[in-house]
């Protein structure tokens, strides 16, 4: 496959890495597929991950992103691990590379996208066209606990849970954003649930054991999408309904 070449703060597709993004500005990111691996660089900061079985069953994925933070995460039967080294590139910081990941998913599946101007001051961390509709995407990042990321700040963060916690982590992430708006707001909005440092959540284990547990968040919080969103275009699961 070749490489794509897109803008990290608008998702834009481009023809050549030379110079900013020339629709936007913004930082150009070179991603280069490899078989099992997709490595990425930015701003000469190479960026990788690694999604492999582990050797007892599960799945592990090794993350280092084009700012240099790292993170090794597995989910091994009902266990799921995570360790995050810094700089922090999560929260306000990390909302347009989630942006970018949704776009490139789109594009994957074959929806036709457009970025359209966003305002951050009435809450849109990003707003697409797709297919004609005009959405709104909302970014919030799963929170393992009150302390994790301040951990995280400090030199690592790491903690170990079993699946249903977990499941409470994206559930309690989603509630919190849903108090935020009023329904006839929600039905154009994509909630975006950041877990590109913990990419193995984005997978069928947890999709089914939330569904499950709580039902379909688009249907009961009233949003378009709910997506969990890793560090790549391959690591994004729908939980529910998706009108996109």
């Amino acid at each position: 496959m070749p490489a794509t070449i897109q803008c990290l703060s608008c998702g834009a597709t481009l023809l050549e890495a030379v110079g900013p993004c020339t629709q936007c500005g913004g930082p150009v990111e070179v991603s280069v597929p490899f078989t099992g691996v997709e490595a990425k660089c930015i701003a000469g900061q190479v960026g990788t991950v690694a999604d492999s079985p582990t050797p007892i069953g599960g799945q592990q994925i090794r993350y280092t992103a084009p700012t240099g933070s790292r993170s090794d995460t597995s989910l091994v039967g009902n266990l799921f691990a995570v360790q995050v080294k810094p700089p922090i590139d999560v929260g306000r910081l990390g909302e347009p590379r989630v942006v970018a990941r949704v776009m490139a998913h789109l594009a994957m599946v074959g929806k036709q996208t457009t970025p359209l101007p966003a305002t951050d001051q009435v809450g849109e961390d990003g707003v697409l066209q797709i297919s004609g509709d005009r959405v709104t995407v909302q970014v919030v990042t799963a929170t393992p606990s009150a302390l994790f990321w301040g951990r995280v700040a400090k030199g690592s963060g790491e903690i170990q849970a079993n699946l249903t916690e977990t499941v409470d982590w994206i559930h309690t992430a989603i509630v919190e954003k849903a108090k935020l708006y009023p329904k006839e707001n929600k039905s154009y909005m994509l909630l975006a649930v950041d877990v590109g440092h913990m990419g193995v959540l984005a997978g069928s284990a947890l999709g089914t054991q939330y569904l499950n547990t709580h039902g379909d968040p688009s249907v009961r919080f009233d949003f378009g999408a709910v997506w969990l969103v890793g560090a790549t275009e391959n690591h994004v699961l729908s939980l529910g309904n998706s009108r996109w």
